[in-house]
């Protein structure tokens, strides 16, 4: 949950983001009955993902993800996550890192309306541990939405397969809503993983997508599958050829766990102390602020062309960050 330069922040974004397309409408409808049909089919899966999203109250889960960066490098990623919906909204994610040439770095975050607490270990930086209060946050989640960014502190748009994104969509129907969007998706005759019921939907890359395209995956294949007895998705294996470029991975999945505050903290580090004001880290900080400047000058380019040709006294002003208004 961070925007620091670090080592961590830039190998999870280049594992994460061919997957981070977000939930926009698929290409053209299909021509055939069949193809419709087949088409209503996953409709109705996310649906019934959503629709048990919705009523959840908590969620609980481990996840591992495995990818390989471009020039080969492989990166493993093992993470948990914590959630509370409804009027105690709070998350909690930790998670580790580790590449194939030595390389290794955690973090670990919470979010609540009292702020964000983060604690990182990083190889540049070594230990972090850092607050930022929620006026900051608030901040943060208008930079992002006005520069479409999800690599934030505060962010609920993150990448799809990240642990922090799937709070948002505890059960996985963003991460699958996400593939849809990139890969031509249909349910195959297979019913079984490990055991558990479910439906597992596979197919290619979608031709549409042009090489310029931002949502234009590195794999040629995805392969997915979403158990029934709790309507989660638990597998994703994205393939270029024969080989497995990125893997997510649900461990474990419990619904409505019953979570006290203390499942919501960030464990101080082993010389102890309070997290320091985010102002007091200049990376982040620095980080942060030139988001939020970044944001400012799209939101007033935007009102100018809103604007030109708007006579003076009927002119609308440019959006500002929250601690401006």
């Amino acid at each position: 949950m961070t925007t620091a330069p670090t080592t961590i922040a830039l190998l999870l974004a280049l594992l994460l983001t061919p997957v981070a397309a977000q939930e926009q409408p698929a290409t053209p409808p299909p021509a055939t009955a069949a193809a419709k049909a087949a088409a209503q089919r996953i409709d109705d899966l996310i649906a019934s993902m959503r629709a048990a999203e919705a009523k959840l109250q908590a969620v609980s889960l481990r996840m591992a993800t495995e990818g390989r960066l471009p020039g080969g490098l492989v990166v493993s990623v093992r993470g948990e996550l914590r959630a509370h919906y409804g009027d105690r909204r709070a998350t909690y994610a930790r998670f580790a890192y580790e590449t194939g040439d030595g390389l290794r770095g955690s973090a670990e975050s919470a979010q609540s309306a009292a702020g964000i607490t983060l604690r990182e270990d990083d190889p540049a930086f070594g230990e972090v541990f850092v607050a930022i209060e929620p006026a900051i946050v608030a901040d943060l989640e208008w930079a992002g939405r006005v520069l479409q960014r999800d690599d934030l502190p505060g962010m609920t748009d993150k990448a799809a397969s990240s642990p922090e994104r799937r709070a948002e969509s505890p059960l996985g129907s963003g991460l699958l809503s996400a593939l849809r969007r990139q890969f031509d998706l249909a349910i195959e005759a297979r019913d079984v993983r490990d055991g558990a019921k479910g439906t597992w939907l596979a197919g290619p890359r979608r031709a549409s997508l042009g090489a310029d395209d931002p949502d234009l995956p590195v794999a040629d294949r995805v392969e997915v599958f979403v158990r029934a007895a709790d309507l989660a998705l638990v597998s994703m294996r994205q393939l270029l050829g024969e080989q497995a470029v990125q893997i997510v991975t649900v461990e474990e999945l419990t619904r409505d766990p019953k979570l006290g505050d203390d499942a919501f903290v960030v464990a101080a580090p082993a010389a102890g102390g309070k997290p320091k004001p985010v102002q007091q880290f200049a990376p982040l900080w620095e980080s942060i602020q030139q988001a939020c400047v970044d944001a400012e000058a799209k939101a007033e380019k935007a009102a100018a062309a809103r604007n030109k040709d708007v006579p003076a006294g009927q002119q609308t002003p440019a959006e500002v960050r929250p601690s401006k208004r």
